[in-house]
Formats: structure tokens, sequence, C-alpha cells
């Protein structure tokens, strides 16, 4: 063998190492920062939960990223995983989560008990776990209020309403009201969640002073267009609902089209051509925001 084919060799076989030696270290700088980022982290964390939020407020410990800190938020309507860097007040807003500073993170809870879990995502560490019934927010109708037909040109066709727990059912073409009087405002907000499992022409939802239709009916759900519904106020602004949605969660500022003296609750299962047609709805009260 020549010297210049030794050197060559010599050099591949050097190159060799260094790339197994380098390979090593790598993977194992890669282990150690894994297993750091294992390690987990000492803070103790307080939770609390009123009728709109939840507040997470760090006691003392390890400094964190906000963005490494997660919420798991379980109610009767599901489970909600949020992150404190989406909070809607976020301590100092320096992107840290440190001793004395509380993030606020809207929930939108509408079942009346929660579990909060606050996780260190990196870490997989727990730091608060906590049972709280959830207060409610703003004026719920009377659940034994009276319940009668509603409108003057017989627009009821005989079904039913049925009211349990804060829940209202309908079947079959039906339009009622439900005792409740209220000041509306210019903040007032009617919140509530609907489903509806067959379609019926009209689905609708309002406050009201009489039964004549001058307060707005907001159409959620239907086949007929709020411009065929004659003397009827109807607002399709809410029109959104589609086949399958199951539970959705509508919040509509009614403040914003009248204010002054309420004293209905209206629902509208309108379906003149007969047949099975059904609206539910839960959690209905309004609000002041």
């Amino acid at each position: 063998m020549s010297r210049g084919q030794s050197t060559t060799v010599a050099t591949v076989f050097l190159v060799a190492v260094l790339l197994v030696v380098g390979g090593t270290v790598a993977y194992a700088t890669s282990g150690v920062l894994e297993e750091a980022q294992r390690e987990p982290v000492s803070a103790a964390v307080a939770t609390d939960v009123d009728g709109r939020n939840v507040s997470v407020t760090h006691e003392s410990g390890d400094e964190l990223a906000a963005a490494d800190v997660g919420l798991v938020i379980s109610g009767d309507d599901g489970t909600t995983r949020l992150s404190l860097d989406g909070a809607t007040r976020r301590g100092n807003g320096d992107g840290a989560f440190t001793a004395g500073e509380t993030f606020v993170v809207g929930h939108g809870l509408t079942g009346e008990t929660a579990t909060v879990r606050v996780v260190h995502r990196p870490s997989g560490s727990v730091l608060a776990r906590d049972e709280f019934s959830v207060p409610v927010v703003g004026t719920v109708p009377d659940p034994s209020a009276s319940v009668s037909s509603y409108s003057t040109d017989g627009q009821d066709g005989g079904g039913s309403l049925t009211a349990s727990g804060g829940s209202y059912r309908l079947e079959g073409n039906t339009w009622k009201e439900v005792d409740f009087d209220y000041t509306v405002t210019a903040d007032t907000v009617l919140v509530f969640e609907f489903k509806s499992t067959d379609q019926g022409e009209i689905h609708a939802i309002g406050l009201g002073t009489d039964n004549t239709g001058t307060q707005p009916l907001y159409k959620l759900y239907g086949t007929q267009a709020v411009g065929d519904t004659g003397a009827y106020n109807f607002d399709g602004t809410y029109a959104t609902y589609t086949d399958g949605d199951g539970w959705v969660r509508y919040e509509i500022p009614v403040g914003e089209a009248f204010q002054g003296d309420v004293s209905k609750l209206v629902f509208v299962n309108d379906h003149d051509a007969g047949g099975t047609v059904v609206s539910t709805y839960r959690n209905v009260r309004v609000e002041e925001r």
C-alpha cells in the first residue's frame, strides 16, 4: 500500500469515528433534554369557577411558561381543553406564570357541576384538581311558571310543551308562552341551548309582551323563510342550525332590538303541514352584559 493510500484510509477512519462519537453524544444530549422535560415541576396552584370563567392562581413554587400550562375542564356537557396562554387575563402579560399571578379563562360551561385540572404539559404534572358547583349567571324562568298558547289567530296547532328543571321540550305544531317578567335593557342577552331531532317549518324563541309578535321572535331552524310569516316579527339572523348539530349554545342580544318590560318567554314549533317536529331548549336565562 502506498503512503497516499494509507493517508486516505486513515482520514476515512477518523471521519467514521467522529460520526459515531458525534451521533452518540447527540443521542445522549437528546435523551438528557427529554428527561429534563419530564422532570416534575413544583408549584402550588389554586382554581376557582364562577358562572363564566375559571381563575387559575399561582400561589408558590416554580415559574412556568403559560404556554406549557393546560386546563382540562369537564362538565355535564363534555370536556374542554384550554391553555393559559389563551386566557382573557394573563397575569402581567410576559408569557410566564409566576407566584402571585392569576390567569382567567372563559369556560363556556352550561351544566351544574365541573371538574378542573391544571396540567404542566411537558412533564405531565397535575398541578391542581378541583370540583365545583357552577353558579347560574342571570335570571332563569320559574320552572313552575304558567304555560299557555301563544297567538290569537289559531297558530297553536295543538302540540305540547313539557317543562322540566329548566328545560323545555316542544312536540308537534305548537306556539307556546311561559310567564316570565323581566325588564329588558340595552345590555340584555337571551342565553340558551337548542337541539332539534325533527325539522319543522319554524323553530324560534323570543321574549314578548303580547301574543301578536310585536317583539322579535328569533328563528333558529326550519324550512320556512322568515319573509313568509305574515304579521309576526321573525328575525332570521340566528337561523344557523343544521341537521345533526346536537346541542348548540346561543347568546342573542335582545336588548339591541327593543327595551322595556316583557311578561313572557315565547317558543315557536311551527309545522302546519303536520307530522313530527321537535324542539328542545335547556339552560334558558337572560343576562345583563
